[in-house]
């Protein structure tokens, strides 16, 4: 371990083998103490070579990287989601693995959805690029010519299940996902400051006041979701059919998907989309999807085709 100061930063180099880190701090006890826990680290990897396997690689960056992000459940689920799902891949060693591996594993992972390949490939090689630069392997990167999934021109390939869907109304949000799910609402914008005053149920309907065009608008609702509005409202005593904080239906999302191991779903695709994609396949009219939507008639084009890749529509 070599330290110098240049300037009013202190400058220190660890030397191992052909391995060369190098770091800068405001003080030389910063730089002593970072110094010798990479020393430690060099030397209790020492003994590894080409020969260790992927699968002990993945282990040591989720201990050395992924436990430091604030993401770390949510990434770590991801790792091991490859070492369980991809043991033919994960087995293989520094020493044996190649470019045309990770092609393979972009023909299987891409059935999942393009996003899903997208996260995967990034995190590897992150991985590879941590193996030369702070692990010392100095191999050539087998991920660096694999090129990310291009994006589907028709939207998400991932939909809400039935199970899943039976699942989110067993929480105490089950009103905001039956709203969004049968009018097609925006989740935040509009559902939650949906009032008790907006619902017409003489008209079977929800006066929107202000959405996000600033343009006020109504939205047929069914005699069903004006049943369960009545029978589980969470709290009467306020004015807010959904008196829930965005923050709060985030978190439970995010809970929800580590719990049931559920991938590549977010909340628009519980909600506004899917409601989307359902209308469009029952054949309703473009001008009443754009009215319910609140989307102009090239708007309503262009995002139906994205939410339910309909390339044929109707037209007028």
């Amino acid at each position: 371990m070599h330290i110098r100061k240049r300037g009013k930063k202190y400058y220190v180099v660890v030397q191992h083998k052909t391995q060369r880190i190098q770091k800068s701090f405001a003080d030389k006890p910063s730089c002593v103490q970072w110094g010798k826990d990479i020393e430690k680290k060099l030397n209790q990897y020492r003994s590894q070579s080409i020969n260790i396997k992927l699968s002990e690689l993945i282990d040591r960056y989720i201990t050395d990287f992924t436990a430091h992000k604030k993401d770390c459940l949510n990434e770590t689920r991801r790792w091991r989601k490859i070492q369980n799902d991809y043991k033919w891949l994960v087995n293989l060693s520094l020493a044996d693995i190649e470019s045309h591996h990770f092609n393979k594993f972009k023909n299987e992972r891409v059935h999942d959805g393009n996003i899903a390949f997208n996260n995967d490939i990034t995190l590897l090689k992150h991985l590879f690029k941590k193996c030369n630069s702070d692990w010392g392997y100095n191999i050539p990167n087998p991920t660096i010519n694999i090129s990310k999934a291009k994006k589907n021109p028709y939207g998400s390939f991932r939909e809400l299940s039935r199970k899943e869907y039976k699942l989110l109304l067993k929480s105490k949000y089950k009103l905001f996902f039956l709203i969004g799910r049968n009018t097609g609402m925006r989740p935040f914008s509009e559902i939650l400051n949906l009032k008790i005053n907006d619902l017409d149920e003489y008209n079977k309907c929800f006066y929107i006041r202000q959405s996000k065009s600033n343009k006020s608008r109504s939205v047929i609702i069914s005699d069903f979701l004006i049943s369960q509005i009545k029978n589980h409202r969470p709290n009467k005593s306020t004015e807010y059919l959904c008196p829930f904080t965005k923050d709060g239906i985030q978190s439970f999302f995010r809970r929800f998907k580590e719990t049931n191991n559920i991938e590549e779903l977010s909340i628009y695709d519980c909600t506004r989309r899917q409601c989307a994609k359902d209308v469009v396949r029952r054949g309703v009219p473009l001008p009443d999807i754009a009215k319910t939507f609140g989307w102009s008639w090239k708007t309503a084009h262009e995002m139906i085709e994205l939410y339910s890749g309909a390339k044929a529509l109707r037209k007028f």
